[in-house]
């Protein structure tokens, strides 16, 4: 078969002391999955909800541009992992997009970051809400990952799961 499982350590860690413990536990997660003999891909989040957008600022701490080159895996296999939503705080939480190029925008540093260390990155998280200006918003962002297939190996949209109904 040709599947691989891929492991993700957590989901959007934050509110931890520093950017440094975050690094320390995730080291230690890869450290314990690959004692067991697993060499699957595996999605390492950065901190403080794992935004492209503020990957390289220090406003919450160590900047993940920082502290994330000090992930350290036996195996040599894994990608940073981040999300990226386009409303006024990144959150996800309005319909309202910033501009038609906010996805791109919000991705450059990350990907200027992956090429310069040789990472691999993944988005996993990202949406907008329903109307043109998030639509293009989303098709901008797309298109940056598909013109940086040397860094990015993919990604997926979010959907709220039970939320999704009318959910923006």
């Amino acid at each position: 078969s040709n599947l691989k499982v891929i492991f993700a350590v957590m989901n959007e860690p934050h509110d931890m002391t520093s950017t440094e413990v975050w690094v320390t536990s995730t080291n230690a997660a890869i450290s314990a999955i690959r004692s067991t003999g697993a060499t699957q891909l595996i999605l390492v989040r950065g901190y403080h909800w794992s935004g492209a957008h503020d990957w390289t600022v220090s406003s919450y701490g160590t900047a993940n541009a920082v502290a994330m080159l000090n992930i350290s895996d036996p195996g040599h296999n894994f990608a940073y992992e981040v999300h990226q939503y386009f409303d006024s705080d990144f959150s996800g939480t309005s319909d309202q997009c910033q501009s038609t190029t906010i996805g791109s925008q919000s991705l450059q540093n990350f990907t200027d970051w992956l090429k310069a260390h040789n990472f691999k990155g993944f988005l996993s998280e990202f949406g907008g809400g329903r109307n043109a200006t998030c639509y293009a918003a989303i098709s901008d962002e797309l298109n940056h990952i598909r013109n940086n297939p040397s860094v990015y190996l993919g990604w997926t949209y979010w959907s709220g799961g039970p939320w999704w109904g009318e959910y923006i």
